[in-house]
C-alpha cells in the first residue's frame, strides 16, 4: 500500500512542526504566528494545544485570539489528566488487591518517552487485561462508581465478542479504558496480556504502583492506534509523535524485531514510509528490509481510511474491518438482529429499527457525494 496516499500527506508548516518538536537532533524553525494561526483547528482537534504553546514560546508567539484558544485546551487537558489518574487510584489498587494481571498501555505508559519540556496529554487511563478478567475489572469499575460511556449493546455479549473493550467514566471527570485487545483487534491479536506483562515495567498511576508497557509494545500500540485514530476520522498527529518519541528511544532494528514477531513489520514498514516521505524533517530510518501487505491486511487498512479521509470508511458496517473473522460475523449478525429487548427500547420495532440503519447508510453516502462533488468544483 503507497505512503504517497496515506494520512500525513498535506500537514501544514505548523503541524509538521508540532510533530517532530524537541524530536530531532537539529531543531526545525520555528513557524510564524501566522501558521499556528491557520492551523488551530487542527492543533485543538488532534490534541496538540500543550506542545503548540511549548514550541511557539520559542520562536514569535502567537497571536492573541490563538493564544486564548490554545492556553484554554492546555489546561483543560492538564485538569483532566490529573482527574484521571486520580479517578483510577481505587480500581487500580483493588485489581492488584484481587491479583489480576493489567498493564497500562497508553497515556502515562507512552507520557514518559517524551523529552522533558514537550508535554505529552493525556485524557484517560487504558488497561490491558485477559478476557476472562475483563468483566470483573469492568464490575470493579462500577462498584467504584465509574458508569459505561455509551448504553448496553445490542447482545451482552457484545463488548466481549464485538468490541476490544469499553470506555468507562467516572463522575468526577476521570476516563477508564478496559481493553481486553488492542485495538483493532483483527492488527493486535499477538499482543495479548501475557507478552505485554512480560514486556512491561512497574511504575505509578497517582501514586500507585502499576505496570506500564515496555517501549516496544508501547510503539506496536501507538503504530496500531494510528489506524484506530483514523477510523474515528482523526489525523492521529499525537499518535504519529508518540511513534517518533519511541522509534527514537528504542531504534529501528528494535523496533523491526518486535513488529516481525508479532506478523506486523508491514505495519512498521509503512509508518516508516510514510514519515519518510510526508515527514523527511523527522529524520526517520526505514526498516532493513520491505514488508510486503497481505491483501487482507490491504483491504482492512482502506476500509479504515489509511488512504483517504472518506466519510464512508466510518460507515458501521466498516467496524468489521477492525475485527477478526469470527467476531466480525458475531458484530453483523448482532446488529442484524439485536436483542428484542434492546430494539424495543430503542425503535420499537424491528422495521423501524432496520429503517434507521437504511437512514444512517444514506445519510453517510449522501453527505460524502456532497462532499467530492464539492472538491471537483474546486
Amino acid at each position: 500500500m503507497s505512503s504517497a496516499k496515506g494520512p500525513l500527506r498535506g500537514l501544514g508548516p505548523a503541524s509538521k512542526a508540532l510533530l517532530v518538536a524537541g524530536l530531532t537532533d537539529t531543531p526545525l524553525p520555528v513557524p510564524g504566528p501566522d501558521a499556528f494561526r491557520d492551523e488551530a483547528t487542527v492543533i485543538a482537534d488532534e490534541g496538540l494545544a500543550p506542545v503548540a504553546l511549548a514550541l511557539a514560546g520559542q520562536g514569535e508567539g502567537l497571536h492573541p485570539e490563538t493564544f486564548e484558544l490554545l492556553h484554554g485546551l492546555t489546561f483543560q487537558t492538564q485538569i483532566r489528566c490529573m482527574a484521571a489518574g486520580l479517578a483510577a487510584r481505587g480500581v487500580l489498587r483493588r485489581i492488584d488487591e484481587l491479583g489480576i494481571a493489567a498493564v497500562v498501555i497508553k497515556g502515562p505508559s507512552v507520557e514518559r518517552f517524551h523529552p522533558a519540556g514537550w508535554p505529552r496529554a493525556y485524557s484517560d487511563i487504558d488497561l490491558l487485561v485477559a478476557p476472562r478478567d475483563f468483566y470483573s475489572v469492568v464490575n470493579e469499575c462500577h462498584r467504584a462508581g465509574f458508569e459505561d460511556a455509551v448504553s448496553r449493546p445490542p447482545w451482552p455479549w457484545f463488548d466481549l465478542r464485538c468490541k476490544e473493550g469499553v470506555n468507562i467514566h467516572g463522575e468526577d471527570g476521570g476516563n477508564l479504558d478496559i481493553h481486553h485487545h488492542v485495538p483493532p483487534w483483527a492488527f493486535g491479536v499477538d499482543l495479548d496480556v501475557d507478552a505485554a506483562v512480560a514486556g512491561s515495567t512497574w511504575g505509578d498511576v497517582a501514586g500507585v504502583p502499576v505496570r506500564l508497557v515496555g517501549a516496544p509494545h508501547c510503539l506496536v500500540i501507538a503504530s496500531l492506534h494510528v489506524l484506530n485514530d483514523l477510523w474515528k476520522g482523526s489525523l492521529g498527529l499525537k499518535s504519529w509523535r508518540d511513534i517518533l518519541a519511541l522509534l527514537r528511544h528504542i531504534g529501528i532494528d528494535q523496533a523491526e524485531t518486535t513488529f516481525v514477531e508479532m506478523e506486523l513489520g508491514w505495519l512498521l514498514d509503512l509508518v516508516t514510509n510514510a514519515l519518510a516521505v510526508h515527514l523527511p524533517e523527522a529524520e526517520v530510518p526505514v526498516t532493513r528490509r520491505h514488508y510486503r501487505t497481505p491483501p487482507v491486511s490491504r483491504a482492512r487498512l482502506a476500509a479504515l481510511g489509511w488512504s483517504s479521509d472518506s466519510a464512508l470508511s466510518r460507515l458501521r458496517a466498516t467496524y468489521v474491518a477492525r475485527l477478526p473473522i469470527p467476531e466480525a460475523a458475531a458484530f453483523l449478525a448482532g446488529c442484524a438482529v439485536p436483542q428484542r429487548s434492546w430494539v424495543r427500547e430503542r425503535n420499537g420495532s424491528y422495521v423501524k429499527y432496520w429503517g434507521s440503519l437504511f437512514t444512517e447508510a444514506r445519510s453517510t453516502i449522501g453527505g460524502e457525494d456532497h462532499r467530492m462533488k464539492s472538491l471537483e468544483g474546486k
